[in-house]
């Protein structure tokens, strides 16, 4: 992460998903923007239609001003499908399940994307 230590992500309803793939992380480079990275596996069956799981959080200093989204890749039974993620001002990411189908447990997603940091 460009001479960052990356800091380890606190899941809540997600786990790493193997140690072949990239860990769950994220840092701040010097323009005080996030960046995460990694796979992971969610631990809970969500509905389809909307449904928000909380699957981690961000610690202070690493959260957004305003919500960000950005859309992730989950494989569900082997068919790869366009799920959102949300970072919240509190800290909260939560997945918002908007497939179609129903997210089945261990379930694989990406983590990618980033942000502006509050503060």
């Amino acid at each position: 992460a460009n001479g960052v230590t990356p800091r380890s992500f606190n899941a809540t309803n997600a786990r790493q998903y193997d140690n072949t793939f990239m860990a769950v992380e994220y840092w701040k480079d010097a323009t005080n923007t996030v960046h995460m990275h990694g796979l992971a596996n969610i631990n809970i069956a969500m509905n389809s239609g909307g449904v928000e799981v909380l699957i981690g959080n961000m610690a202070a200093g690493y959260r957004p001003g305003k919500i960000h989204f950005s859309p992730q890749i989950v494989n569900v039974g082997g068919v790869d499908r366009t799920c959102r993620l949300d970072f919240h001002p509190d800290g909260r990411v939560q997945m918002v399940n908007n497939t179609g189908v129903t997210i089945t447990t261990n379930s694989w997603f990406t983590i990618t994307g980033s942000y502006p940091a509050l503060g």
